[in-house]
């Protein structure tokens, strides 16, 4: 008994492993896209530069999600106070291109944990069927790699704490 439990642990680890790899290949596809995209000027630089300044004044020890361009908080506006964990990201990178980064990565780690839920409670062919239409479906790459929101980390968040 206790080598069938090896084998079905054993198997169980390589396919944690397989999906892993499949979120990371997407995850760098993805953000490579989005960086390609926005180096030819084809990302939404507005939505872009909004976030990269109202995390970089919130870092800099200014007004908490301050852009220049509106003259006011973006608090003023959305109530986002998950923003703030990557305020110090905004010290480290001089460009919003973290952003495009940052986001096709929240996509990959939701795939991720989308499939782990789902594996615990399906068949594994449809567990990786939902993997492969939530990480590819609907063009996500435009939904991931162009603009920046906040709200992109939601899946992820979502997914964990289930």
């Amino acid at each position: 008994m206790g080598q069938v439990g090896q084998v079905v642990s054993s198997g169980r680890r390589r396919e944690v492993s397989f999906a892993i790899a499949a979120c990371l290949v997407i995850a760098v596809v993805y953000a490579a896209l989005g960086l390609l995209e926005h180096h030819a000027l084809r990302t939404n630089a507005f939505d872009l530069s909004v976030f990269d300044y109202a995390l970089w004044t919130t870092a800099s020890g200014g007004v908490p999600g301050y852009v220049p361009l509106f003259g006011h908080s973006l608090f003023a506006q959305h109530a986002m106070p998950t923003l703030m964990l990557l305020a110090p990201l905004s010290r480290i990178f001089d460009s919003p291109e973290y952003l495009i980064v940052l986001q096709a990565t929240f996509h990959a780690a939701a795939g991720f944990l989308f499939f782990s839920l789902a594996r615990r409670h399906l068949p594994s062919r449809l567990a990786w069927a939902l993997l492969a239409a939530y990480l590819l479906s609907r063009r996500p790459y435009s939904a991931v790699t162009s603009y920046f929101y906040i709200e992109s980390a939601e899946p992820m968040l979502i997914f964990g704490a289930l």
